[in-house]
């Protein structure tokens, strides 16, 4: 599935950033980007990275990995 995310270019957001879904402290989900534009981008969830029994819900945080 894909998901939209509130955070483009104009928020440091690039083709090759990799960025995680959070909620609360746990990291749910791993993003691989499509399209990114100045304030919003369309992700891929990547396949395999969602924690199991867990979907991604409106509202969960996405950051960059490397801030995890």
């Amino acid at each position: 599935g894909f998901v939209m995310v509130n955070a483009g270019r104009a928020h440091g957001v690039e083709p090759n950033s990799a960025l995680l879904v959070k909620r609360g402290s746990a990291r749910i989900a791993r993003l691989r980007i499509l399209n990114i534009q100045d304030n919003v981008c369309v992700c891929d969830v990547v396949k395999g990275s969602v924690t199991p029994g867990v979907s991604i819900d409106a509202g969960d945080k996405v950051i960059f990995e490397d801030t995890f």
